[in-house]
């Protein structure tokens, strides 16, 4: 997904990066049933999780996903997520 600066400040307005700055980031807009952040730009929709790893790293490859290494699937903190096969 790639984000305009407008974007990119409503994405990271979405994210609590001050509640616990050595804990997880959670996401506060939307929750799906699972608990995982949805974040909507343009026509598209992708998990926050995936959209903060992105916003970090770079895209992510095809058909890899991107896991929660703190088991929080609201967390948007980069260095809580990685990306590789399933």
């Amino acid at each position: 997904m790639n984000l305009t600066d407008r974007d990119r400040a409503r994405f990271w307005a979405k994210v609590d990066r001050e509640t616990d700055p050595t804990g997880c980031w959670p996401w506060t807009g939307k929750l799906t049933a699972e608990g995982r952040g949805r974040f909507t730009a343009g026509k598209k929709t992708a998990y926050a999780y995936r959209v903060a790893w992105q916003e970090v790293h770079g895209e992510i490859e095809d058909r890899a996903v991107v896991r929660h290494l703190c088991g929080n699937a609201a967390c948007c903190r980069p260095d809580h997520l990685a990306a590789g096969d399933q």
